[in-house]
């Protein structure tokens, strides 16, 4: 180096002129004190101030003159400015030494092949091989190169050996072979000759040329350059100067073109420039004002500050594109760029439609020409011009400048993108070539809206010959634009366009496609793009502007990401640097997608940003999730650009992880807010002390409230050291939150509260900033009367900037007990080896479906990989080892330090690290496994999960450095006699400015604050603190049952729980706040007397452990007595209780059935916070939920009842007279029926009832289940017996019947026709009369052989006439069956018990359903036997019983129209009858054909629907054959055919359905055919005949969704034939086609092609309605005798639930009830039954069954793997993921699950459409899986069908079988 710099004496001068500077400052505050109090100071005293004056005087010289060979020696004699000059003056130094090793670099080589090939593969990774430029990109690499040649060039052998291993762990990401070759010399590396290097073309950036805002110097300079090289390409020669001046006239000539009117006459109607914002005139800044500007402030502000000032010279730009570059939070630019606009550095422009711009004014261009502004700016050209603005309207530059952004941003996420520099502007004002080079091409981006000049267009066919491969990127305003373009460059240019994508300003939306994809695009935006009103336009611009910044927040940042220069390390940014639009080298997760979507398709900005604010979600491609990190962290973990300031108001990852919902778009949050008084609460809470209240109160409201409290949350989270927000420390920070940021005055007694800590804490050692923020806060008029404080702050300060840590580090609480800390080293030893047992020797399963998962595990946790030595050296308490696992531990996990070594503390714990270790052992999996996806990055929990592991070893590894240090300060350490000399001196001034805050002028609560800081600082500096102290800064909470704290002792508080006001966090933490809080003892013994908070007592335990007042040894052991178990089922009990009254409370019509169901909310809720609680165990909070939700049930409920009153009042009043007195009754009796059902809180009934009061019928479902006729007979059994039981006389003789009316006659028949014993073998004729008499259609009576001495008879009975559909009771066997297979009728006469009847039945066989005709009167026990022995016995039979006592009670109250129904309804609950059918393939018999009455309507109507289609379960076949059996009885010769065509084509399905056609003997028994044509000419010829006439054939096609897909092939024709056919009139035909999935809405070709599908109607069959449901459920279970009673009511609700509704499951759970009966008589009591009650006991027994449930799930998972592409079950699973995740609360939207499943590498997800998406989520929502919510959002329809899709863990196996397959 030319000019030499002592480095280390220029540093030992500034510490000496800075503890010269404190003496004399010292001294003039002694003189200071004389003065003011009007005394002559000592002569010694000024003898001394002199004395130091000299001294700085010298020192100041010696200064200058040192600090002469300084590039850039600062202006003023500030320290700060010094000690930056010479950090920057070793950066250079250090750059110095990067060159070199990159020299030799280049000159290293191996004769090696391996080695050798390391060595290129390592040149190739370095996108530059010039220091700076690699400094700036890749700063680690650069690093990495530097010790790799260090290594290289140190004398062999290496000793010690562990220098070796040092290197080898250092570069770990080098191969393994050229890291040993530099270390030992095996095999030998060798140089090439040095060579006189040639001279280099550098980069834009290298060259320190701007990329993007530079001035028109470089443009012309990169377009001269690219015209000399075009020209000698083609061996041009010089011309003549005149022919030079000639041609270059003619060059900047603009091409006349008419093209672009269009889009700048657009512009400026829609878009003109509505305000200017510039207060440079007024403010008139100077070079001087600019300068110091641009100086003051912190380094953070100060980058920000110069980066927009470039940003703007000759060019506008938008906040988001600072945000971008410079990574810092939104927040923050916003405030630097307002601040810059008032203060007339910087204009605001407001556009219409447009988002808002900056410009440096033209008043300030004169100013920026000083050297010294442009010496700060790094502008090393010529100064900068203004520009003439020459395009009209000026719109068209803003969007110029727009689209110029968005070239660089898409240039960046490019795969490889190179670094900075490598892309070059040409252009001028409405026109512009971006070039971008990457590694292997260019890629050229062209935006035109005026008419360019010839020279551009040249320049233009220059870089496509130059380049013919590079892609080409149109820009433009909307798609039309782009075909102007498009068609413009092809007029224009001699070679072919190959144009690879597009991007359009208005969709916000980048799309690689083709010129003709682009032509049909624009066709069709064509004019409508200029009829958007001005007003929606207004709109849009703010949906513009914020998505830009949302959208670079959202992306993954990869190993590449570049941090803005300066934002980390304080630097002052290069004019390139500043000047680049967006340097963000991004890694998408698919990068060759061919459609980049941008964020402005999601929600607004300021929704995204805060929903980010209230929760982070589960890991996904596009927000992982943050654990309880800094925010520097955070935003790592969140793979967002690094924040400048720590974000406070994060929820820590627990809590969010586990959440169901963003709490935040909780309907009822804002209401709730609006309702507390926060600002009042607070201060109280405060003022009383009670600081853990006061934080967690405040991060609630900031969680629900950012806009109002995040910045006073952040504030007062730095004044309390708050570990709720894990808050980092470092003055440039705390300038930040306190002034910058703050919109008012900074609350002072915070500001110095937080100044204390920092100054105190050891979190940021190198802090430049501590003497600027100290200078800053001089004015607070606190400072001024709190004494003490000023000398405080300044003796912390000094202390840390010559010890280069904080006082706390010596402080005497952490060296007065070396025991605890070696103590704390073995738990830590401990955890290191359960650590290493569970994640490097722990066995990991290994499934096929995640193969590469497991495959990164084993790389990330090799047991001779470096994170598995370092685990095993704590573990084992290896403290040789101290040196390689600190580097480790700092190079692998924690945030680089801007200068010196890392501090060790948790809040560093970098998680962007951790994605990149995630990241790099993801990709190497890649190439381990098979099926191999390199673009895609390990997503959702996978990512998640590895996350947390990482994060808790790295958190382990930083605290036994830390501590291991710890015990490494002895006597020795340079630092502590500092400590023990400062440490007196500044006890005796905290103590004054103890005393003295409290006379301050200061708001008393902020009083509490600084008064709570100054004496923990005692405290620690004296050792009275305990360092648990902070872990229990909120155990207060555990007094109280409001709070719940976590295993961290950290508050749950941004969870509310539902719409539970009581509950939402802010009430309850005012609650505790208000309550009397009882000594932990007695709070725990409250607990061990049944509140079942086992979580909070074990904290409690845990706390009074830790504080030395253990509980007593009874206490103790009650709570060891707490078995979690009983504690879990007693939750569990709790839990299923509320949801059977919950289902049974809407059930009832308690909760309304609205949109949003309110009832699945509070399930959902209740869901969640069950397994939350389960984590800790405190199941008393969630049994207070439950309550809770209970009474809000009930007291909103009562509104319901009140209105069904006044109802019901109206209704009484309004009544005519009753004609009649039985009239009247009847009417009291409904009005007293449904006063009771409100009384008990039934509304659905009773609403029922008042609409259907006028009506005579009594045929609701609902009601037909209160007439109970098994009860009745019951009742009267006694009385029945005692008539009948003697068989010696005719029942004739014996039950007398009164009266003369046509019951009494019916009741008189069956009596007469009861067989007799002695009449003969042959009572045929008697029997059929019995028969006809009890209500059976009875064809024919046929005598068979007896069976011994048994009469057997075979009964048939006729077809319901007019195909009717109603039957009186749900028995196919002596119903619809009985019509084709006969049942048989036995006599049996004489004595008979239930066993003796078992035997005869068991004799004379099980084959036939049988009705039993016994002349004995059976006795009511002996009765009850039989029940019970059939179903045990003989189940495979039906034995229906009628005795004496039976056919008496039904003569006594006969009733034609019921009788069938009260036989059947009293025999046969006495044998076993199975009506369900579990399994949808066989027959439905017609009695078990309930609801779907308007479906069958529609079906058999020859009007009707023509197209059914309904998912699996959901009895869609079986009402095709219900629709069949109808119509074939309809008695007039109409037909129905019903055939599957399941896995056939068109030609197969024709075939199928013609040879139907012949075996019914519809056409012609030989008749078979292939073709449509021909089938539809036989079937109307049939209908034509008029021997054996057809009124009307009803053709039902199932199965028929491939037969639809193969219709596409030959447009649709077999549909044609068919409707041709059904439109002859007369309704002499109707096809009826049934499948899966609605084709009419999803193939939208074939609706686009007009095709005939259009035109038919279609229904969705759906799951059952509630009463649907329960009359299939309840009714055939009744006629059997089982029962819910009015008590067990919720047990109805509780199977539908299960049950979802679905018929076919409904069928499968009755099916399975039933089938219980058959083992041990389902628990029931032989004495009391029938009839069954139905209890929880015998659902139990249901639910118990091993394969009960499975069943469940497999008939649902069927229902959603429809067919071979399974795409119902990849949008149900990836919505259940969303569910997990807690993401989107409000529901997801269509283009949320095709992101999602694009984001997971789900290829099926990729192949389709956002409209195929939306068609089959509407599929799934008619299906009922989904509903959609007021806003247009889907959800699963119920939270059971969320429940079915199983756990997290098996979501996550069918993701990844879909991700590989």
């Amino acid at each position: 180096m030319e000019n030499h710099v002592d480095v280390k004496s220029l540093y030992e001068l500034l510490d000496d002129a800075e503890r010269r500077l404190e003496n004399a400052a010292q001294e003039m505050r002694l003189l200071l004190e004389d003065v003011e109090q009007k005394a002559l100071p000592e002569e010694d005293a000024m003898g001394a101030l002199r004395d130091s004056l000299k001294e700085i005087s010298a020192m100041r010289t010696e200064l200058a003159a040192k600090g002469a060979a300084l590039d850039a020696a600062p202006a003023s004699f500030a320290i700060a400015d010094w000690r930056r000059a010479l950090s920057a003056y070793e950066e250079k130094c250090a750059n110095e030494a990067g060159r070199e090793a990159l020299a030799l670099l280049q000159r290293l080589y191996s004769e090696d092949e391996e080695c050798q090939s390391a060595i290129e593969t390592l040149r190739a990774s370095c996108p530059s091989l010039d220091a700076d430029a690699l400094g700036r990109k890749k700063p680690d690499l650069l690093r990495d190169i530097k010790l790799l040649m260090e290594a290289f060039q140190q004398e062999k052998p290496l000793k010690p050996q562990s220098k070796i291993v040092s290197y080898a762990m250092k570069l770990a990401h080098f191969p393994e072979k050229l890291v040993i070759a530099a270390a030992t010399g095996d095999p030998p590396l060798l140089l090439h000759k040095q060579e006189k290097a040639p001279s280099a073309t550098l980069t834009a950036e290298e060259a320190d040329v701007p990329r993007a805002h530079g001035e028109a110097a470089q443009k012309e300079d990169a377009a001269r350059a690219a015209e000399e090289e075009d020209a000698a390409a083609h061996g041009k020669n010089a011309a003549s100067p005149a022919a030079d001046a000639s041609l270059e006239e003619v060059q900047d000539e603009r091409i006349a073109t008419t093209l672009f009117e269009r889009i700048r006459e657009k512009y400026t109607i829609e878009h003109p420039l509505l305000e200017i914002e510039d207060h440079s005139a007024e403010k008139k800044p100077t070079a001087k004002t600019i300068k110091n500007y641009l100086k003051q402030g912190t380094a953070t502000i100060g980058y920000l500050r110069i980066l927009s000032m470039l940003a703007g010279i000759e060019t506008m730009f938008t906040a988001s594109w600072i945000e971008a570059e410079a990574k810092k939070n939104a927040a923050l630019a916003h405030s630097v760029l307002a601040d810059m606009v008032e203060r007339g550095f910087l204009r605001l422009l407001h556009f219409r439609g447009l988002p808002d711009m900056y410009d440096v004014p033209a008043s300030l261009y004169p100013e920026l020409s000083a050297k010294e502004v442009l010496r700060l700016l790094h502008w090393k050209k010529k100064p900068p011009q203004p520009l003439e603005k020459m395009i009209d309207p000026l719109a068209l530059e803003a969007l110029s400048d727009l689209l110029h952004e968005q070239g660089c941003l898409h240039s960046d996420r490019r795969k490889g993108a190179l670094p900075k520099g490598g892309t070059n502007w040409c252009g001028d004002e409405g026109y512009f070539l971006l070039t971008s080079r990457r590694a292997l091409r260019e890629d050229h981006y062209i935006f035109v809206a005026a008419p360019p000049t010839v020279k551009w267009l040249e320049k233009v066919r220059a870089a496509r010959r130059k380049a013919p491969e590079s892609a080409l990127y149109l820009l433009g305003a909307d798609a039309q634009h782009i075909e102007e373009i498009r068609a413009f460059l092809e007029e224009h240019c001699e070679s072919a366009l190959n144009i690879a994508g597009t991007y359009v300003w208005e969709e916000d939306v980048w799309k690689e496609t083709n010129a003709d994809e682009a032509k049909l695009r624009a066709e069709g935006a064509g004019n409508a793009a200029i009829e958007k009103n001005a007003p929606k336009e207004e709109t849009t611009a703010d949906s513009l502007q914020e998505p830009k910044s949302a959208s670079a927040d959202a992306r993954g940042v990869g190993d590449e990401e570049v941090l803005g220069e300066g934002a980390a390390s304080g630097e002052m940014p290069t004019m390139e640097a500043a000047s680049a639009r967006v340097q963000l080298v991004t890694e998408t997760p698919t990068a060759d997608a061919a459609t980049i979507v941008a964020e402005s398709t999601q929600p607004m900005a300021e929704d995204a940003a805060s929903a980010a604010q209230e929760m982070p979600t589960a890991a996904t491609a596009v927000i992982s999730p943050v654990e309880e990190l800094s925010a520097e962290e955070a935003a790592s973990a969140q793979e967002m650009p690094t924040a400048a300031i720590p974000s406070v108001g994060e929820p820590p990852a627990k809590e969010a992880a586990s959440a169901p919902a963003k709490a935040a778009a909780l309907p009822g949050v804002s209401a709730i807010m609006k309702g507390i008084s926060v600002e009042q609460n607070l201060h109280a809470m405060l003022e009383c002390g009670d600081f853990a209240s006061a934080s967690a109160y405040l991060h609630a409201a900031a969680h629900f409230a950012p806009d109002s409290w995040k910045q006073l949350n952040q504030e007062l989270a730095y004044a309390l050291f708050a570990p709720l927000q894990k808050v980092r420390y470092s003055s440039d920070v705390l300038t930040d939150v306190y002034f910058t940021q703050s919109m008012g005055e900074p609350h002072e007694g915070l500001a110095v509260s937080a100044m204390l800590w920092n100054f105190y804490l050891d979190h940021t050692s190198y802090d430049y900033g501590m003497q600027s923020l100290l200078g800053t806060a001089k004015s607070f008029d606190l400072l001024k009367e709190g004494a003490g404080l000023s000398d405080a702050l300044y003796t912390l300060m000094q202390f840390k900037t010559e010890a280069q840590s904080g006082a706390d580090k010596y402080a005497d609480y952490r060296l007065k007990d070396k025991s605890r800390m070696e103590g704390h080293l073995k738990d830590l030893q401990t955890k290191a080896r359960e650590y290493e047992g569970r994640f490097v020797h722990g066995h990991i399963t290994e499934t096929g479906s995640n193969r590469r998962f497991i495959e990164t595990q084993k790389l990330m946790f090799a047991p001779d990989g470096n994170l598995a030595n370092a685990l095993h050296s704590v573990a084992e308490g290896e403290r040789e080892m101290f040196d390689l696992v600190r580097d480790y531990v700092a190079e692998a996990f924690l945030e680089d330090a801007e200068e010196g070594a890392p501090h060790f503390e948790m809040q560093n714990v970098s998680a962007d690290k951790i994605d990149r270790l995630i990241d790099d052992c993801w990709h190497r999996a890649g190439s381990l496994v098979l099926i191999q996806r390199r673009s895609s990055k390990l997503v959702g929990a996978f990512r998640s999960s590895l996350q947390k592991r990482l994060e808790k070893i790295a958190v382990l590894l930083t605290q036994w450095v830390k501590c291991s240090d710890a015990l490494g300060i002895d006597e020795m350490n340079s630092c502590l006699p500092a400590y023990r000399k400062m440490h007196g001196r500044l006890l005796e001034q905290l103590e004054k400015a103890q005393e003295s805050v409290q006379e301050t002028a200061l708001p008393a609560w902020e009083r509490q604050v600084i008064s709570r800081t100054i004496g923990e600082i005692v405290r620690r500096l004296r050792g009275d603190y305990d360092e648990k102290e902070q872990r229990f800064f909120y155990a207060d909470f555990l007094r109280t049952p409001y709070v719940l704290l976590d295993e961290d002792f950290l508050p749950h508080v941004t969870q509310p729980v539902g719409d539970l006001e009581s509950f939402f966090p802010m009430r309850r933490i005012e609650q505790h706040f208000a309550a009397g809080k009882p000594a932990f003892a007695v709070r725990l013994q409250e607990i061990l007397d049944g509140s079942d908070d086992l979580g909070s007592a074990r904290l409690i335990v845990s706390y009074l452990d830790a504080t030395g007042e253990p509980p007593a040894p009874e206490v103790r052991a009650m709570l060891e007595r707490m078995e979690p178990d009983s504690i879990i089922a007693h939750a569990e009990r709790v839990k299923k209780g509320f949801i059977e009254s919950l289902e049974l409370a809407q059930s009832y019509g308690q909760i309304e059935s609205a949109i949003e169901d309110k009832k699945e909310k509070i399930l959902e809720t209740v869901e969640a916070w069950f397994v939350r609680c389960q984590e800790n165990l405190d199941y008393g909070f969630f049994a207070a939920i439950v309550e809770a939700f209970k009474k809000k049930i009930d007291d909103d409920a009562e509104h319901r009842g009140k209105a069904l009153r006044t109802e019901l009042d109206k209704l009484q009043t309004a009544l005519p007279p009753a004609d009649d007195e039985e009239e009247s009754e009847r009417r009291e009796a409904k009005i007293k029926k449904i006063r009771r059902m409100i009384d008990i809180k039934n509304y659905t009934v009773a609403e029922d009832m008042l609409h259907r009061f006028s009506e005579d019928a009594d045929d609701s479902p609902l009601e037909s289940l209160q007439t109970d006729e098994l009860r009745d007979f019951l009742r009267f059994y006694d009385s029945s017996y005692n008539k009948v039981y003697g068989s010696s006389r005719t029942l004739s003789s014996v039950v007398h019947l009164r009266g003369r009316n046509k019951e009494t006659r019916g009741g008189e028949a069956l009596l007469n026709a009861w067989p007799k014993s002695g009449k003969g073998a042959n009572q045929s004729a008697m029997i059929k009369d019995l028969l006809r008499g009890l209500g059976f259609s009875v064809a024919s009576v046929k005598a068979l052989s007896p069976i011994g001495k048994t009469e057997n008879y075979e009964v048939l009975l006729e077809e319901a006439a007019g195909g009717r559909r109603n039957y009186a009771h749900p028995f196919a066997a002596f119903g619809s069956r009985a019509t084709q297979t006969p049942f048989r009728v036995i006599c049996l006469y004489g004595k008979f018990d239930a066993d003796a009847l078992i035997d005869r039945f068991k004799e004379i066989g099980t084959a036939k359903p049988t009705l039993v005709f016994l002349d004995y009167a059976l006795q009511k026990d002996q009765r009850n036997r039989l029940a019970r022995k059939t179903k045990l016995e003989i189940p495979e039979c039906c034995f229906a019983v009628i005795d004496r006592v039976v056919i008496g009670y039904l003569a006594e109250h006969y009733a034609e129209t019921k009788i069938n129904r009260m036989t059947l309804s009293i025999t046969m609950p006495y044998t076993f009858y199975q009506p369900y059918i579990p399994n949808a393939a066989n027959a439905m018999p017609p009695e078990m054909f309930m609801g779907r009455k308007e479906a069958l309507d529609k079906i058999v109507n020859p009007q009707g629907e023509n197209i059914v289609y309904g998912g699996r379960q959901l009895g869609k076949s079986a009402l095709l054959r219900m629709a069949e059996y109808t119509v074939n009885r309809m008695g007039d010769g109409s037909r129905a055919l019903m055939v599957d065509v399941k896995s056939c084509d068109v030609e197969e399905a024709a075939l199928r359905i013609s040879r139907e056609f012949a075996d019914s003997k519809i056409l012609a028994a030989d008749f078979e055919t292939r073709d449509w044509a021909e089938l539809a000419r036989a079937i109307r010829l049939r209908l034509n005949e008029t021997s054996e006439r057809i009124p009307y054939l009803l053709l039902l096609i199932d199965e028929a969704d491939a037969f639809i897909e193969s219709c596409k092939a030959v447009d649709y024709r077999p549909f044609e034939e068919l409707k041709n056919i059904q439109t002859i009139g007369q309704e002499r035909f109707k096809f009826v086609i049934a499948g899966l999935r609605n084709v009419v809405r999803f193939d939208k070709e074939a609706l686009s092609k007009n095709s005939v599908l259009a035109h038919l109607k279609s229904y969705t069959v759906r799951p059952f309605s509630a009463t649907e449901a329960r009359e299939l459920l309840e009714v055939p279970l009744a006629c059997l005798g089982l029962r819910f009673s009015e008590e067990k009511q919720a047990l109805v609700s509780t199977i539908l639930a299960t049950t979802n509704y679905f018929p076919g499951l409904i069928q499968l759970y009755c099916y399975k009830l039933l089938e219980a009966m058959k083992k041990d008589y389902a628990g029931y009591e032989e004495a009391n039954t029938p009839p069954y009650e139905i209890n929880e006991k015998h659902i139990k027994k249901v639910l118990a069954e091993a394969d009960f449930m499975q069943d469940i799930y497999n008939k649902f998972d069927i229902t959603l793997r429809v067919d071979e592409d399974c795409y119902y079950h990849i949008l149900a699973i990836l919505m259940a993921d969303l569910y997990h995740d807690g993401e989107n609360p409000e529901g997801c939207l269509p283009e949320d699950l095709l992101k999602r499943g694009k984001d997971y590498g789900i290829k099926k997800m990729e192949m389709l459409s956002l409209e195929n998406v939306h068609a089959l989520m509407e599929e799934l929502r008619e299906l009922n899986i989904f509903r959609l919510t007021a806003g247009g959002r889907y959800l699963f329809a119920r939270y059971n069908f969320f429940q079915l899709m199983g756990s997290k863990e098996h979501l996550e196996n069918e993701l990844l079988t879909y991700m590989e397959d």
